[in-house]
């Protein structure tokens, strides 16, 4: 038995010794990936086009309350170096107060298509969804670039999208999605905003940028995306290879049942029409504004117990790609498999150091890329690398408190998270 032990504990050394590689190989595929792809935006070609020779987009912002920067986030859409665009600004209500800052946008730029529908649909629990649906199928284009309103954009985010969405993708496939990674700005002074800066800005966007460049399954977050309306009118929820515990629907309204129906419109697209997706050079800014640490740890517990019903073995794998649960793994190991003394001592420090050093470069490799040059970091590196301890400290015990648990609250709601990512109201 004591030999059987043995034997499997050094299986296990050798595959976290192993799988620290790959890691390894991941990170540096992000790094190079971000040095290659923000480096510099060079302007489409439909930017100079005039209207009649460009395809027609219709911007569509879900809009609920005064999110941080909201004038200058709906602006940037206004602002497009893009002559064949509309924008749809939707509300659920009459009375919701962002309704006062789009006039007056609409005002400023009158020589914008962009109208205002008030109103929701109500398909399911994604309040989100059930606020497009009518904006879905008023857009006077088949092209929809879906925009959350706490983002702001660059100018020629749109013009580059529509030309990635034209063009045949890296495999030689046709695109069925664009998306644009985020990175999060001008949080509060809460403690939980700063941590979620950290992590968006380091480990969101370094796996991120180096699973869709690997491009071996769908990886899509919904802040920014652009498809066509045609493609999703074929998606059917279930998919062929799905199950659910609510009738099927098609197109929009039947991803009305998930939390995060962004990524399961992706994933749709891509497994069930055989589409791929697209990653532009552009980066979007997220205005984080207030979070307490509370509110940072729910939202993170949250959407694990979200992923783990949607991507169930990325999220089994998910401590093995955090500081704080790998390096003491990678250790133990190594010191199994050599008998080497004091590595306990000597070694946590100096892989801390180098993991946080990956991820200032990947921050370095893309700063200049953001909206109107925000910085990733902000003006202090010392408080910026304090918040990363921590975020990397926090970030095991989140992943327990989320993993195991199937409740979510969501707004004002409690939700059940079934099968296939699916979620039922908590009465």
């Amino acid at each position: 038995m004591a030999h059987l032990i043995d034997f499997l504990s050094r299986v296990f050394a050798i595959a976290i010794l192993a799988w620290s590689l790959l890691l390894s190989a991941i990170f540096f595929l992000a790094y190079a990936t971000s040095k290659r792809k923000y480096k510099s935006l060079p302007r489409s070609p439909l930017s100079s086009l005039p209207r009649d020779a460009v395809p027609g987009v219709t911007l569509i912002r879900p809009l609920k309350g005064l999110d941080p920067n909201l004038y200058a986030n709906l602006e940037s859409g206004f602002t497009q170096d893009y002559a064949n665009l509309e924008l749809i600004l939707a509300v659920a209500t009459p009375a919701d107060p962002s309704i006062a800052i789009a006039e007056k946008l609409m005002a400023v730029y009158p020589h914008i298509p962009a109208r205002i529908l008030v109103g929701e649909t109500n398909m399911g629990v994604n309040p989100k969804v059930n606020n497009l649906i009518k904006a879905f199928h008023a857009a006077h284009h088949d092209i929809l670039w879906i925009v959350d309103s706490n983002v702001q954009l660059t100018s020629g985010v749109c013009a580059r999208s529509v030309d990635a969405l034209q063009r045949p993708s890296t495999r030689g496939k046709r695109v069925g999605l664009v998306h644009h990674i985020p990175i999060a700005v001008h949080p509060s002074l809460d403690m939980g905003a700063q941590v979620e800066r950290v992590f968006v800005n380091t480990t969101h966007f370094k796996m991120y940028t180096a699973l869709n460049a690997l491009a071996i399954d769908s990886c899509v977050m919904g802040k920014s995306n652009l498809y066509r309306r045609s493609d999703v009118e074929r998606l059917h929820v279930p998919s062929p290879t799905s199950k659910s515990v609510q009738p099927p629907q098609s197109g929009l309204e039947g991803f009305a049942r998930y939390l995060a129906e962004d990524n399961m419109i992706a994933r749709a697209l891509w497994h069930d029409l055989g589409l791929d997706h697209a990653l532009t050079d552009d980066v979007v800014a997220t205005h984080l504004g207030d979070m307490s640490l509370m509110q940072y740890l729910d939202r993170r517990v949250r959407w694990i117990r979200v992923r783990k019903y949607m991507v169930w073995l990325a999220t089994i794998l998910e401590p093995l790609t955090e500081s704080a649960t790998l390096i003491p793994l990678f250790i133990a190991s190594l010191k199994l498999l050599t008998g080497a003394k004091y590595l306990f001592l000597t070694l946590p420090l100096p892989l801390l150091a180098a993991w946080l050093a990956v991820d200032l470069a990947i921050i370095n490799s893309y700063k200049y890329a953001s909206p109107l040059y925000i910085s990733p970091i902000g003006t202090s590196l010392p408080q910026f690398i304090a918040f990363w301890c921590l975020r990397e400290l926090l970030a095991f015990p989140i992943y327990l408190m989320g993993v195991f648990g199937s409740q979510v609250g969501w707004r004002s709601a409690r939700y059940k998270m079934m099968a296939q990512g699916e979620a039922l109201p908590i009465e």
